[in-house]
């Protein structure tokens, strides 16, 4: 009888070890998506930052007018 559920065991354990393997996966590419994200939302909040600083002389040599730097920043830093 013991023989049995040895083997019962066995022929479980290649099937835990691929749910192992699929969840450090899974896991890992969420995680590598959240810090993907992150850091695109950290740079769309740095560079508008950066962009309400800039004076009108430096907006007027790019083309821009203030009105576009007020539209731009005041978007959430999650958005495009």
């Amino acid at each position: 009888m013991s023989t049995r559920v040895d083997t019962f065991n066995q022929s479980r354990q290649p099937l835990f070890s691929t749910l192992c393997i699929l969840l450090a996966r899974s896991t890992r590419m969420a995680m590598t998506y959240f810090g993907n994200t992150t850091r695109h939302w950290y740079r769309n909040y740095k560079t508008r930052a950066q962009l309400a600083r800039l004076p009108d002389y430096i907006l007027k040599d790019v083309g821009l007018k203030r009105a576009d730097v007020i539209r731009e920043t005041s978007k959430p830093f999650w958005r495009q």
